[in-house]
């Protein structure tokens, strides 16, 4: 009961994991066009998932004051998308004085944290942790799963059907007639004692 019960649960996991996949390929295929946001939160505090350029990314930012011109242009919770070739127009103005960039990348991962301060009208500090990776790299991670699974089904249908037609469990040489307990004449593989038309052992 309880090996079928992980079983179960297994194949749950398995079946998610395998649409989720499916739902990173399809974010993958889209970014060829599209650059697409999700974000939560506000103008001072903002969570965002992202897809663009065949990455998937994700950012953390804070800040402690915000201008009232750029309050309204942050974005606040909801879904923004716009074309790979829209590409907004950068605002020097608004580039804080004084800021301090750390970069990381390796192997297509990429991880940023920005902190700028600035002193007028008053004090405040931006802090921002961006982490970007490649899309195909959820694809994959997500696919491994159900092709784990779907090999210890196939493995799993293929030994009943050897044990319920008296054959090898590892070759599939038929064992009919054999004795519990010897072996294979192909393989050397002991002959189970549950596999059906053998002959009992001695």
């Amino acid at each position: 009961m309880l090996q079928r019960s992980v079983q179960i649960v297994l194949m749950a996991v398995s079946a998610l994991s395998a649409l989720v996949a499916v739902f990173c390929a399809v974010l993958w295929a889209r970014t060829a066009r599209m650059c697409e946001h999700v974000t939560l939160g506000d103008a001072y505090a903002q969570v965002r998932a992202s897809t663009f350029a065949g990455k998937f990314g994700f950012l953390w930012m804070r800040r402690d004051w915000v201008p009232d011109d750029l309050r309204a242009r942050l974005g606040t919770t909801g879904y923004y998308r716009r074309p790979v070739t829209d590409r907004p127009p950068v605002n020097f103005e608004n580039v804080p004085k004084e800021y301090r960039r750390e970069n990381w990348s390796r192997f297509g991962l990429t991880a940023q944290h920005w902190v700028a301060s600035d002193r007028f009208p008053k004090p405040f500090v931006y802090d921002h942790w961006f982490i970007a990776f490649p899309a195909w790299w959820a694809v994959v991670a997500f696919s491994i799963p159900p092709m784990l699974w779907t090999r210890a089904w196939v493995r799993r249908r293929r030994r009943r059907r050897r044990l319920a037609t008296g054959q090898c469990l590892k070759c599939g040489y038929d064992l009919r007639g054999h004795a519990a307990g010897a072996r294979c004449p192909e393989c050397g593989t002991g002959v189970p004692a549950e596999t059906p038309a053998v002959r009992p052992a001695g």
